[in-house]
């Protein structure tokens, strides 16, 4: 069995865009949350509406992943990443990730069948999530993230940390023997 290499998001380009929202977000938990390094702050909406997440560069970025941390999507939600040519979402369509589950389910030989029903997911029982998706590296002037999660329980869709940028993957793995100390 193979492993597959680390990959590293070296700098994160989420932290440099002007983010907006639609349609807004709780007054006291805004969209600039998502910048922030504090692991208490979230970013709230308001309803389980879509939800679009905007973000524009003063200069093209290339881009390659984007994580959506400590989020709390149901295995139902989806997040959809769209990257533009153009300012404010403007210009051609570079990229779209197409609706990308949020929780994706257990592969059959992960689970235990024992105690593991068929729809688990590897954050099933977890109070938060992460949701990250790769690709080829595209330069990139503007983003949209669409959040989908209808049925969640909670009311809302939040989130603590939105991270996009270029990532590096080495060409050798780090050896899984390797001792940290």
């Amino acid at each position: 069995m193979t492993t597959p290499n680390v990959r590293i998001l070296i700098e994160n380009d989420a932290d440099t865009a002007t983010l907006t929202t639609s349609p807004a977000l709780v007054a006291t938990l805004p969209v600039a949350n998502l910048q922030e390094t504090s692991r208490y702050k979230l970013a709230r909406t308001t309803s389980l509406a879509s939800q679009d997440i905007l973000g524009n560069w003063s200069a093209d970025r290339c881009i390659s992943c984007i994580t959506l941390w400590r989020h709390n999507l149901t295995s139902a939600g989806t997040m959809r990443l769209y990257l533009y040519s153009g300012a404010n979402q403007t210009g051609s369509t570079l990229f779209d990730s197409g609706a990308v589950v949020a929780h994706p389910i257990k592969a059959l030989g992960d689970m235990d069948l024992v105690y593991d029903p068929l729809t688990t997911s590897v954050f099933t029982g977890w109070d938060w999530a992460f949701t990250t998706i790769w690709f080829n590296a595209i330069w990139c002037r503007s983003f949209k993230l669409t959040l989908a999660d209808a049925s969640n329980p909670a009311g809302y869709m939040q989130a603590a940390r939105l991270m996009l940028g270029r990532h590096f993957e080495p060409l050798y793995n780090m050896p899984l023997s390797c001792p940290l100390f």
